[in-house]
């Protein structure tokens, strides 16, 4: 089978409906967001790179979480983004809000 972008043989194209064939409908009409990714070469894979080890990834999670902490010094109840609400998120002021009220009657929506 040949793929529908690159061109080159693949041996289950995402173009092939039977590829997909054991996804139920009703599945796929929940699923939001559809990526297709390229492919990618087993050498890329599999040749050594310079790594991060476990413990420098560590590092970085935990500096990540403490500047998510004092970012959020003045909200207890929040501790990272994904606790934040949409007012939280984007508060807008109100010339912005204006503007967006305007561009939605606008554009119908």
């Amino acid at each position: 089978m040949i793929g529908k972008r690159t061109g080159k043989k693949v041996r289950n194209a995402p173009c092939n409906p039977r590829c997909c064939r054991w996804i139920s409908g009703p599945l796929l009409h929940r699923t939001d967001l559809h990526v297709e990714v390229p492919q990618v070469k087993f050498r890329e894979i599999s040749d050594e790179y310079t790594r991060e080890t476990s413990a420098e990834i560590r590092v970085r999670v935990i500096a990540a979480r403490q500047r998510q902490q004092m970012r959020f010094t003045h909200k207890p109840k929040i501790t990272c983004f994904a606790r934040l609400g949409p007012k939280e998120f984007c508060a807008l002021d109100d010339g912005t809000k204006e503007w967006l009220k305007m561009a939605m009657e606008e554009l119908n929506f």
